[in-house]
């Protein structure tokens, strides 16, 4: 017989996660983007780690 187990998750939780998944990469474009004419290096290591850390969070971590 299968079961099924049915998550008890609060609206704070899903906003939470969705903070987490949308609110930190907008965050760090953001900054990315204000210091691009002052540090272009430090500005494209923001970016790439911010494209990686999209990547990893609504990819593997957005399947569980």
């Amino acid at each position: 017989m299968l079961q099924v187990m049915i998550l008890n998750i609060s609206g704070s939780t899903i906003l939470l996660l969705l903070f987490i998944f949308y609110g930190v990469p907008i965050i760090a474009t953001i900054i990315a983007l204000s210091l691009r004419h002052k540090k272009r290096k430090t500005a494209k290591v923001i970016g790439i780690l911010t494209a990686v850390y999209v990547l990893i969070s609504l990819g593997y971590c957005g399947i569980l």
